[in-house]
């Protein structure tokens, strides 16, 4: 297996400024004629669109967007393994720790930072989740418009697969930036468009096909988007206006004056779970089938033996990868800390 390769540039077409390193950047060759097409850094590996869409047709394009219409019981669910993440790449809070789950939905995260002693805050463009996020889960602090709880700045911003969808990564990074405390992070996960891990990520593409006609994307050009062998699956347009690399988050950090670290993991389930959490995952298939057999359901039983299996061939295909291509899973975990 081999690094996945881009299409070259078309050095006939114009070229605009990579919004991580500020190199020029020249569109991938065939996209020319589309609406937005995929510019490619050199540079740094950054994909983007250009022309970006606006402010205001991004709200309304994610009003009602989520895809992951899980019920109050679904959420409180996946709670325990959303703590273990945060615990594992997060830390404890110190003190009175402050969180902003910025682009948060439902607000889960900020919910099981809550759990975990945090101050926490969910700020998000869909008004429907943040009703969730407070009516639902718990979580006091909810805004469209990110904001500091009580005046006081935040020690830890994390965005859950949010930075991919800016269509202004200055400006909000700047947002950002004027929220956190001195010390402070700024915590992303992002897909990784160098990831050898799209080749089991075309299991996903039939319900992301569904959600881009929903809003409006003709099905010949979602299925163009999401190409089974396309390496830059995580760039789709006005969903993903990002595809980034480790080089190019690097390279945005150190624009900002952040001390950066970048990791990257293989993941393609929907929870931020690092792959030692594989027996717990597995512990939790197991005794969903203990709680159908005490229920007498037959259904929950069938279906969480059936998931044991598959679900334990996924984990070891992600091991496997995982050692041999350290450096391509399919996603980025990305800490920018703000000077003290």
């Amino acid at each position: 297996m081999t690094r996945p390769a881009m299409a070259a540039c078309d050095p006939h077409l114009p070229r605009v400024t990579c919004p991580a390193c500020l190199e020029e950047a020249g569109v991938l060759l065939g996209s020319g004629a589309s609406a937005t097409p995929p510019h490619k850094c050199e540079a740094c590996g950054l994909v983007f669109a250009h022309p970006m869409p606006d402010t205001a047709s991004l709200m309304a394009f994610y009003q009602g967007f989520s895809f992951q219409r899980q019920s109050r019981a679904e959420l409180l669910r996946h709670l325990p393994a959303i703590r273990r993440s945060l615990t594992h790449f997060v830390g404890p809070p110190v003190g009175t720790g402050r969180f902003l789950d910025y682009g948060g939905a439902t607000g889960v995260y900020a919910r099981a930072a809550q759990d975990l002693g945090w101050k926490a805050a969910v700020s998000d463009f869909d008004i429907a989740m943040l009703r969730i996020a407070h009516d639902e889960l718990g979580v006091p602090h909810t805004f469209v418009e990110p904001e500091c709880i009580d005046g006081e700045p935040y020690d830890v911003i994390f965005s859950f697969h949010v930075i991919e969808h800016w269509n202004d990564i200055d400006s909000n990074i700047s947002r950002l930036l004027k929220l956190l405390s001195p010390g402070g992070r700024l915590l992303f996960a992002t897909p990784n468009a160098q990831t050898t891990e799209k080749r089991v990520r075309h299991r996903q593409r039939r319900g992301y096909i569904r959600i881009l006609e929903s809003h409006g994307v003709d099905h010949t050009e979602a299925e163009r988007l999401l190409a089974k062998d396309d390496s830059i699956t995580c760039w789709d347009p006005p969903r993903h206006l990002f595809a980034f690399t480790p080089a190019s988050l690097r390279a945005l950090g150190a624009r900002f004056g952040f001390v950066t670290r970048v990791m990257t993991g293989y993941n393609t389930s929907t929870l931020f779970e690092p792959r030692q959490y594989s027996i717990p995952t597995l512990l939790s298939l197991s005794r969903r089938a203990i709680e159908g057999v005490a229920r007498g359901s037959r259904s929950t039983l069938l279906a969480a033996l059936r998931d044991v299996p598959s679900t334990a061939r996924h984990r070891l295909g992600l091991a496997w990868l995982e050692l041999r291509f350290p450096d391509l899973g399919e996603q980025l975990y990305v800490e920018f800390k703000k000077p003290t």
